[in-house]
């Protein structure tokens, strides 16, 4: 594990700490070969939080240090919480099987095999845009999906503090599928969690919040590339969750108007 966080909270201890060495400790996170960056994102969340206030507060104390926090995969989005589904898709013939089944159109020369070996072993933030290796028609029918609007989960204290429901290129998933989802499992909140790949517990947990986003205040929605803050090492390239729920990104820094959903 990296010696940064220990060196960081070490010197907070002897009130030495300051802004300068927080930008160090974070450029030597980064620095580090961690599994898609997550475990990287994981210990400067905790890192941050140790120096009191949060990552939020860090962040606000100067742009350098914002570009740092949020180069680190995983921090700000976690803070709002990830699109926290279950773990399907773990090889290729998984992938190759969920590209199947929902008819993901590849462009010439690529297939589902090129994509899951190329794309996944490209690191976290150099991958190629979707545009790149899907068709402009499996874009434009997947995104079509989002036509009733966006779900997404969120961090009540987060959206709180920020005054947002999350940060741009923010994991959503369709309203359409979220209504299935419920409409299948009769209201048995175990039966949705199970669905969607969450915890047990995790809709009825007092931080959560699921908020829907109308279609007219969406802004930017997009298909993953897997560069974003929230892509983490269960991601898969295509449009999909590795549980096989359609996902877009969308932004957020424009503070769109949200409905919260109240799961009965």
């Amino acid at each position: 594990i990296s010696q940064a966080p220990v060196k960081l909270v070490g010197e907070l201890t002897n009130g030495e700490i300051d802004n300068q060495e927080i930008e160090n400790a974070l450029n030597e996170l980064q620095g580090r070969d961690y599994d898609v960056g997550v475990s990287a994102g994981k210990e400067a969340v905790e890192t941050l939080e140790l120096v009191g206030g949060g990552v939020s507060k860090v962040a606000k104390a100067s742009k350098t240090l914002k570009s740092k926090v949020d180069s680190v995969p995983g921090v700000i989005d976690n803070e709002f919480g990830d699109l926290p589904y279950g773990t399907s898709v773990t090889n290729r013939p998984d992938f190759e099987k969920l590209a199947r089944s929902n008819k993901v159109k590849f462009k010439d020369g690529w297939d589902a095999t090129r994509v899951y070996d190329e794309i996944l072993s490209t690191p976290h933030g150099e991958r190629p845009k979707p545009s790149s290796y899907l068709r402009e028609s499996q874009i434009s029918t997947h995104l079509s999906k989002f036509s009733e609007g966006a779900v997404r989960f969120t961090s009540r204290s987060a959206a709180s503090e920020y005054g947002t429901v999350g940060p741009d290129g923010g994991f959503v998933l369709p309203k359409s599928d979220f209504d299935e989802v419920l409409s299948g499992a009769n209201g048995d909140l175990r039966v949705v969690e199970q669905k969607l790949g969450l915890d047990q517990g995790y809709l009825g947990g007092s931080d959560t919040m699921i908020v829907h986003i109308n279609p007219k205040d969406m802004k930017n929605i997009r298909i993953p590339s897997g560069n974003e803050g929230g892509a983490n090492s269960q991601w898969i390239p295509g449009g999909y969750t590795n549980g096989g729920v359609p996902e877009a990104v969308m932004d957020f820094s424009h503070k769109p108007p949200v409905v919260e959903l109240q799961l009965k």
